[in-house]
Protein backbone atom coordinates (compact mmCIF):
# COMPACT_ATOMS: atom_id res chain seq x y z
CA UNK A 1 0.00 0.00 0.00
CA UNK A 2 1.47 3.13 -1.06
CA UNK A 3 2.11 5.98 1.93
CA UNK A 4 0.72 9.33 1.06
CA UNK A 5 3.03 12.41 2.17
CA UNK A 6 1.66 14.56 5.00
CA UNK A 7 2.08 18.65 4.27
CA UNK A 8 2.48 20.53 7.38
CA UNK A 9 -0.10 22.72 8.39
CA UNK A 10 -0.58 25.43 11.12
CA UNK A 11 -0.58 23.75 14.38
CA UNK A 12 2.04 20.66 13.78
CA UNK A 13 4.21 20.42 16.61
CA UNK A 14 7.65 19.71 14.26
CA UNK A 15 11.37 19.31 14.35
CA UNK A 16 12.92 21.55 11.15
CA UNK A 17 16.29 21.38 10.32
CA UNK A 18 17.68 24.50 8.62
CA UNK A 19 21.02 25.00 6.79
CA UNK A 20 23.27 27.88 6.23
CA UNK A 21 26.87 28.21 5.12
CA UNK A 22 28.07 28.03 8.54
CA UNK A 23 25.68 25.43 10.42
CA UNK A 24 22.73 23.79 10.70
CA UNK A 25 19.79 24.43 13.03
CA UNK A 26 16.90 22.33 14.94
CA UNK A 27 13.85 24.21 15.93
CA UNK A 28 11.64 22.39 17.82
CA UNK A 29 7.86 23.73 18.05
CA UNK A 30 4.50 24.18 16.50
CA UNK A 31 3.85 25.60 13.34
CA UNK A 32 2.22 29.38 12.98
CA UNK A 33 2.17 30.33 9.63
CA UNK A 34 3.16 29.04 5.86
CA UNK A 35 2.97 32.23 3.49
CA UNK A 36 5.22 33.41 0.83
CA UNK A 37 8.26 30.54 0.97
CA UNK A 38 8.46 31.06 4.75
CA UNK A 39 7.67 28.58 7.61
CA UNK A 40 7.01 29.90 11.00
CA UNK A 41 6.97 28.38 13.78
CA UNK A 42 6.79 29.37 17.55
CA UNK A 43 10.17 27.80 18.56
CA UNK A 44 10.39 26.10 22.32
CA UNK A 45 14.06 25.76 21.85
CA UNK A 46 16.44 24.85 19.32
CA UNK A 47 20.06 23.84 18.63
CA UNK A 48 23.28 23.75 16.47
CA UNK A 49 23.96 20.55 15.29
CA UNK A 50 27.27 19.43 16.35
CA UNK A 51 26.59 21.72 19.92
CA UNK A 52 25.59 20.42 23.07
CA UNK A 53 23.70 23.21 24.12
CA UNK A 54 20.60 23.68 23.49
CA UNK A 55 18.59 27.20 23.72
CA UNK A 56 15.39 26.88 25.44
CA UNK A 57 14.30 30.39 25.14
CA UNK A 58 11.15 30.44 23.47
CA UNK A 59 11.32 32.69 20.28
CA UNK A 60 9.33 32.75 17.12
CA UNK A 61 11.49 32.32 13.65
CA UNK A 62 10.85 32.24 10.53
CA UNK A 63 13.03 30.17 7.85
CA UNK A 64 13.07 29.98 4.24
CA UNK A 65 11.99 26.68 2.12
CA UNK A 66 15.13 26.81 0.12
CA UNK A 67 16.88 26.57 4.01
CA UNK A 68 15.25 23.30 5.07
CA UNK A 69 16.80 20.22 5.13
CA UNK A 70 14.33 18.12 6.99
CA UNK A 71 11.03 18.74 8.54
CA UNK A 72 10.02 15.97 11.09
CA UNK A 73 6.79 15.58 12.85
CA UNK A 74 7.36 15.35 16.77
CA UNK A 75 5.72 15.24 20.46
CA UNK A 76 5.58 17.60 23.42
CA UNK A 77 9.08 15.85 23.98
CA UNK A 78 10.60 16.33 20.85
CA UNK A 79 10.35 12.74 19.66
CA UNK A 80 9.11 11.30 16.50
CA UNK A 81 6.01 10.33 15.80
Amino acid sequence: MPVMAKMPVKGDHVQVLAGSSLSIMAYVGTIEEIKDGLLCVKCEYSKIIGDDSIDKKPKQICVGIGQIISLQWVDENGAPV
